[in-house]
């Protein structure tokens, strides 16, 4: 009944790819201006709730308590402000990505330098995906990881290439819908489980910034800036009819991911309490299997595997698309057999990392990945966007590279220092930026 159940499941993914293929019939890949506030909202719950707010939460729940919310208090607070701040001037500007907004500022190489420095921090984040996806299907399946590895890669690949980028918004709807209804089930009954005896926690568990505030708080930055700068948010934001319909949509998606963090926290403390020796990547699915009834947790699982896909596979969607636009474009016309090409190498290279790296927590291959984003595109962005006065132009170009000079050069310099490295890299393109507003002269942008 347990694989009955997951075949089910896995059965509406196709499905769902199938009816966004034809929807796609005729429209340009990435579907803009013509998906309904619903799809929005399905486009952005699709990736957020995925390995990191689910695996990843439960894991770090499992391991350190009610600490591990705020990956999900964080992209909450990273939504708002881009719902509130950036979606009118992204939406207004009539260009399909933000290397796109940014290049049209200040110049074809410093849209190239920020595709690639992005690209490179969407992918540590898809990291952490994989490593999800690994260790479920590692759970419910008798097959190896390095196996479930492949079986993974596949259904990511095949979800992606029939659905395209219409599809994301299809596939967080029925996301939405599910892990409602599903985590919320487990959320509860790992709650009654384990409410009398919530004294047995080490005191820690309750503690919200265990592990450093200044940790924690960097976390929140990089969370947050990695959001307002991450393109599969703007693809979603770019989808809608009007405008209006587009930021109602992301001002929602803010109040999901908590929620589900919460149910989640409460399924990695029943882990810890009652099954101590219990692999913590591997907690979530684990609870599930020993809770509920064969056929309900088999349809979890697959509602978790299929949550797991979409959202691999629209972080891959939005860095290869950064990658097609930035580099590519002027070179190969045909964007859908570019993209699809990128995938492929992109998910390549990211499997060689997580074979290495197998046992890692979920949620620091995702802090990384977020917090390396937006230190590289961040400032830049904020430029491009609201800054409309002289600006030298080389400065821009050096706070797009500073931020993983800067990153590295942090982690070697102050190892001790209970902050994230990507800190150090926002630091270094602030002063680079600093510097691009004060100092106009030979190589100087003019306001538009």
């Amino acid at each position: 009944m347990m694989y009955f159940g997951l075949i089910l499941i896995l059965f509406l993914i196709l499905s769902v790819s199938a009816l966004s293929s034809r929807k796609q019939k005729g429209k340009d890949f990435s579907g803009k201006k013509s998906a309904s506030s619903a799809l929005v909202l399905g486009g952005i719950v699709g990736t957020i709730v995925g390995g990191s707010s689910t695996v990843g939460t439960t894991q770090a729940a499992f391991s350190y308590g009610f600490s591990a919310l705020w990956y999900t208090l964080g992209c909450s607070i990273g939504i708002l402000v881009f719902a509130l701040v950036f979606s009118k001037p992204i939406y207004d500007s009539d260009k399909n990505t933000l290397l796109e907004i940014v290049s049209s500022r200040f110049g074809e190489k410093s849209g190239v330098t920020m595709s690639l420095l992005s690209a490179f921090g969407t992918t540590l984040s898809i990291v952490s995906q994989i490593l999800s996806g690994t260790a479920l299907l590692s759970s419910i399946l008798p097959i190896s990881p390095t196996f479930s590895l492949l079986v993974f890669i596949l259904l990511v690949i095949v979800y992606v290439f029939f659905g395209g980028g219409i599809s994301l918004g299809y596939m967080g709807i029925l996301k939405t819908v599910l892990m409602a209804l599903g985590f919320g089930f487990c959320g509860i009954v790992a709650y009654f489980s384990i409410a009398p005896s919530l004294s047995s926690f080490p005191s820690y568990y309750f503690n919200l910034f265990y592990g450093g505030v200044w940790k924690n708080l960097s976390q929140v930055i990089s969370l947050a800036l990695g959001i307002i700068t991450g393109q599969n948010y703007s693809s979603a934001l770019i989808t809608g009819k009007t405008y209006k319909e587009s930021r109602r949509a992301v001002i929602l998606s803010a109040f999901i991911g908590p929620l589900i963090g919460l149910f989640c926290v409460m399924v990695g403390l029943y882990m810890k309490l009652n099954h101590p020796d219990t692999l913590s990547s591997s907690a979530l699915p684990a609870f599930i299997l020993l809770k509920m009834p064969p056929f309900l947790a088999g349809s979890l699982e697959g509602m978790l595997l299929l949550t797991l896909v979409g959202t691999t596979s629209g972080a891959l969607y939005a860095t290869s698309t950064i990658i097609y636009r930035g580099l590519l474009k002027n070179r190969f016309k045909n964007e859908t057999a570019l993209t699809r090409f990128l995938i492929i190498m992109i998910l390549a290279a990211v499997s060689l990392v997580v074979m290495a790296n197998k046992g890692d927590m979920i949620l620091t291959w995702t802090f990384m990945g977020a917090g390396l984003r937006g230190a590289v595109s961040f400032f830049p962005l904020i430029l491009a966007l609201f800054y409309n006065k002289p600006m030298k132009k080389s400065c821009v170009l050096g706070s797009m590279i500073a931020a993983p000079v800067f990153t590295v050069l942090g982690t070697l310099l102050f190892p001790s220092l209970d902050i994230l490295p990507v800190f150090w890299g926002v630091l270094g393109s602030l002063i680079f930026t600093v510097l691009g507003m004060a100092f106009v002269g030979k190589e100087t942008i003019e306001p538009r």
